[in-house]
């Protein structure tokens, strides 16, 4: 009787290892954007895929004042020079399930409550410039294994106030 849920962000890549081997085939000054639906990047057909601009580009490389277009790789840099000939594709894939555990009624009373998550996440970034990848990026977490704890020795009483007020003034 206690709530379970999932947080799929869909893709078409059942795990981490499988995003990853494929986003690992893509070689920089090699490959090129008609190969790219191949290893499964493609905005069109496979959701969750971000087209972007040499502007967005400038966003995510260049987030403040302390980091200069020099700083940039040498291929991230021109591309961005480039304008309308540098685009890009942002990733995001995910698979997260939550399970509670314990006593319906301690749960649902809030006396005590534990929370398990699991799952992966990819996040990844190409570059591209006249069709051809110039560079690539990649985060994210291979495995998700959360226990979350949580204890109110007054269940639902300790979430109320009972501050004394006078006058509608509350101290």
């Amino acid at each position: 009787m206690l709530p379970t849920g999932s947080d799929i962000t869909h893709s078409p890549w059942s795990s981490f290892g499988q995003a990853k081997a494929a986003f690992d085939k893509i070689e920089p000054e090699r490959t090129t954007k008609k190969e790219l639906p191949q290893l499964g990047f493609d905005p069109y057909t496979n959701p969750n895929m971000k087209l972007v601009t040499y502007v967005d580009l400038i966003k995510f490389f260049i987030p403040n004042a302390s980091i200069k277009m020099a700083d940039l790789a040498p291929n991230v840099r021109a591309c961005i020079e480039a304008r309308d000939r540098c685009t890009g594709y942002e990733i995001s894939a995910a698979e997260t399930y939550t399970k509670r555990y314990g006593s319906f009624l301690a749960d649902f009373l809030q006396f005590k409550r534990h929370t398990r998550t699991w799952g992966w996440t990819f996040n990844a970034l190409i570059v591209m410039q006249d069709g051809k990848v110039v560079y690539k990026l990649w985060s994210g977490q291979p495995d998700i294994s959360k226990d979350q704890f949580r204890k109110k020795p007054l269940g639902l009483l300790q979430e109320l106030n009972f501050a004394p007020s006078v006058s509608g003034v509350t101290f």
